[in-house]
């Protein structure tokens, strides 16, 4: 009997100490701007939402929004290419980006999307632009882009003592569809040092 009640008064203690720790931890509302608890060595939430800063920059440019600009130019976003070993979602900082332009823009700027496959026909849009088929103040089903917003992820990583550390470089350049000239180039910076085991999802 004694020993039964032993184990009852133990198994009570483990349920009591693991219901404990289950609720250590109470689930909040947090800005995705903002840091967490769990912040790993990846992209963040707060690295997406500050790549709005982007759009700012990119329509304060004369070429875009500058008083001598006849109708309204437009910019095919092109994917952004991953050279690095973090996995994210590319297609989430495109719509980011091509949101926050498109909300500060109010019109004076038309953006479109462009894959790979619909990047190859640029210089076909771009004739007949020129032809008069497809004009800046009057777009089509298929626009004519005067310019192209590309983006590249590449990265550093070390490892250590059972911690890691990444470095990532996030650039953009504007360039101009008929010539190819680079008309402007950023790159947004990161470097985060953190535990080992991390999982992004």
């Amino acid at each position: 009997m004694r020993q039964v009640v032993g184990v009852t008064v133990v198994s009570v203690f483990l349920f009591a100490l693991l219901a404990g720790c289950s609720s250590t931890y109470k689930t909040k509302r947090v800005d995705p701007a903002d840091d967490d608890e769990i912040m790993g060595t990846g992209i963040e939430s707060a690295d997406v939402v500050a790549l709005g800063n982007l759009a700012e920059d990119l329509l304060a440019l004369p070429q875009l929004t500058g008083p001598d600009i006849d109708g309204v130019p437009t910019v095919a976003i092109h994917p952004i290419e991953n050279n690095t070993d973090v996995d994210f979602d590319p297609e989430l900082m495109v719509r980011t980006i091509r949101q926050k332009a498109i909300e500060l823009a109010k019109g004076r700027v038309a953006f479109v999307t462009r894959d790979e496959l619909e990047l190859a026909l640029i210089e076909k849009e771009r004739t007949k632009k020129r032809e008069g088929e497809y004009t800046s103040s009057k777009q089509e089903v298929k626009t004519g882009a005067d310019f192209v917003l590309s983006g590249t992820a590449a990265g550093i990583s070390k490892v250590g003592r059972g911690l890691e550390s990444r470095a990532l470089f996030l650039d953009f350049n504007l360039t101009d569809a008929e010539n190819g000239t680079i008309l402007w180039e950023k790159r947004y910076q990161t470097k985060k040092i953190g535990k080992q085991g991390v999982l992004y999802r």
